[in-house]
């Protein structure tokens, strides 16, 4: 573990190389940048886990305004979420929403072995009826993302733009390992 001293450092020093165009991918530039200003206009919203190797726009290869991130632990569907995500959709005008749940993912991993049990909060009694019976790690959270899935697509403030087909929704696993990400579900 790094001391905090050392972890703000490493922030401040991140945002300078960020700042003087010496990030990585090109579309961190001071020239992208400036034209993300004016209004954000990401092309998707992904809801996904907070776990802190998950870092979206590198996945995906996207830069600033690319994506419209939502983390949850779990990758739930919580109602903040879902309001969440009906921003990006009624507002930013988002096409797609995929939930993307993880290898090993901390959350489920919990609720698989009873250390938090549905009714210790909103994330776990969100988890576990998608993983009742799951034994391996990797079918349960597939079952979480399936059930996340479900409950955005039933969600009554997304209902008009899925009915005319200007929304799609999927669902995504992402394995550390490999590094891809397994698209799962569609409601096409």
């Amino acid at each position: 573990m790094i001391s905090p001293d050392k972890a703000l450092n490493a922030l401040k020093e991140g945002n300078t190389r960020f700042v003087k165009d010496e990030a990585h991918s090109p579309r961190q530039s001071s020239e992208y940048r400036k034209q993300q200003i004016a209004d954000q206009k990401p092309f998707c919203a992904i809801l996904t886990c907070s776990d802190s190797r998950l870092p979206v726009e590198i996945l995906f290869d996207q830069g600033i305004g690319d994506i419209f991130v939502v983390r949850l632990a779990g990758n739930v569907a919580s109602e903040t979420a879902m309001e969440s995500l009906d921003f990006a959709v009624h507002v930013l005008q988002t096409s797609l929403i995929v939930v993307m749940g993880h290898q090993n993912c901390g959350a489920v991993n919990a609720v698989i072995n009873h250390l938090a049990d549905e009714d210790l909060g909103e994330i776990a009694s969100r988890i576990y009826p998608a993983i009742q019976g799951k034994k391996n790690m990797k079918e349960a959270v597939i079952a979480n993302v399936e059930a996340q899935v479900k409950t955005v697509e039933t969600h009554s403030l997304l209902q008009p733009e899925l009915a005319s087909g200007r929304l799609k929704i999927c669902g995504a696993y992402y394995d550390f390992e490999t590094g891809l990400v397994d698209f799962l579900s569609t409601n096409s």
